[in-house]
């Protein structure tokens, strides 16, 4: 009997099994360095690209922080820098136990009162800075310090460069004496005037001679300007009748917070009689402000709401404007701008006692009225009377079925 035959094995190996992948097809070449450098080519234009994009994003951030900025200088302090309303806030908030009154070591009584006044006209401007741009406390209290100290940075860019421009020519009026500043001055007949005290005699030819010499001490430190009051209307033995009423003050202020560039319609009188009681009330009212959308006024809030420092920042503005200077100096012909600010912030923020702070109210009454005559706040219109004659006009009707 013949045996059977045994099945033949496969003698394909494991690496030709049929489960295996085929072998690649088609070229295998490497890239070429060619290739390679193309490639590393597109990356980087890409990335340029997207640098160029974020730097846009940010400029245009920091275009509409500076924005934000421009205003605040007018309203919150002419001079001091927002760091440094912020480092009174802080040391007032978080005092340091170890640090005591240092800072007041050494000074006379004079100097001490000088340094309080200064540190308080900080903290309300503090207040006010925050009230105004609520993102400040957001960022320190998220401590975000370098987010914080750029956005600082950019509202303090854009305050200089608005009160840069209020010292331009923009601020040429009519009313001024002339379109360039080369005509102002001491030596200007008119200018030299109004930069003047009003307890001093500009029409003494030795005065007026030592005045512009710079020789005259009465004008130092000495800031009840004639350009500060009503024309004609003042008196050396009252200084604070018709103080802060002038009508080249309101054309300043109008100038600066209303509307720039454009007449204003009725709002002011050159009649001498025309300077309101010392209650507040003007005695006629001749013209009507509407403030645009986009001015400083409107973007700060300050329709019907005319704050003293906005006040101040005007009287500055009004006088440096009637020298000869065309570049900011913090002092010239015998007038420290810095101190005519915190003067008048003073008179309006600190008063010293009841009468004046009566008289300070009084006076921002007067200017309300006189730049806004026609302000009602939102509380003037209440729809609460809508709802009220509604309601008892349907109980009747309900009780008469």
């Amino acid at each position: 009997m013949h045996a059977m035959p045994r099945p033949r094995t496969s003698s394909t190996s494991p690496s030709h099994s049929p489960s295996s992948s085929p072998p690649p097809q088609g070229n295998t070449e490497k890239p070429t360095l060619e290739a390679l450098e193309e490639k590393v080519s597109r990356l980087e234009r890409a990335l340029e690209a997207e640098k160029a994009r974020n730097k846009k994003r940010k400029r245009k951030s920091d275009d509409t922080v500076k924005c934000q900025g421009r205003p605040l200088q007018h309203i919150i302090h002419c001079f001091e820098l927002f760091l440094s309303l912020i480092a009174e806030a802080d040391h007032r908030l978080h005092p340091d136990p170890d640090s005591g009154d240092e800072e007041y070591d050494g000074l006379d009584d004079n100097d001490k009162l000088q340094l309080e006044r200064q540190r308080n006209r900080n903290y309300l401007a503090y207040k006010r800075l925050t009230r105004f741009r609520p993102h400040i406390t957001d960022l320190m209290a998220r401590r975000e310090i370098a987010g914080y100290l750029s956005y600082i940075a950019q509202l303090q860019h854009g305050a200089n460069a608005a009160r840069a421009d209020d010292n331009s020519p923009s601020m040429e009026h009519e009313a001024l004496v002339a379109s360039h500043c080369d005509n102002r001055g001491l030596q200007h007949d008119v200018c030299g005037m109004l930069l003047t005290p009003i307890d001093v005699d500009w029409d003494d030819t030795h005065v007026r001679r030592q005045i512009c010499e710079g020789s005259n001490k009465d004008v130092r430190g000495n800031f009840f300007l004639r350009c500060l009051y009503p024309r004609n209307r003042f008196d050396p033995a009252h200084l604070e009748k018709n103080f802060l009423k002038g009508e080249l003050l309101v054309l300043t202020y109008t100038a600066i917070f209303i509307t720039p560039g454009v007449e204003a319609e009725d709002q002011l009188s050159n009649n001498d009689n025309d300077e309101g009681d010392d209650e507040g009330r003007p005695q006629k009212r001749r013209k009507v402000h509407k403030a645009q959308s986009n001015s400083v006024s409107a973007l700060c809030g300050l329709d019907g709401n005319i704050t003293g420092p906005a006040i101040a920042y005007s009287a500055v503005m009004l006088a440096f404007n009637l020298t000869d200077r065309s570049t900011w100096a913090e002092e010239h012909v015998g007038i420290d701008f810095v101190k005519l600010y915190n003067f008048l912030v003073d008179y309006f923020e600190a008063p010293r006692t009841e009468r004046q702070k009566a008289r300070a109210s009084s006076l921002l009454r007067w200017w309300n009225s006189r730049i806004y005559p026609d302000y009602r706040p939102s509380s003037f219109c209440n729809s609460e009377t809508s709802y009220k004659k509604l309601e008892a006009q349907q109980a009747e009707e309900e009780s008469g079925d």
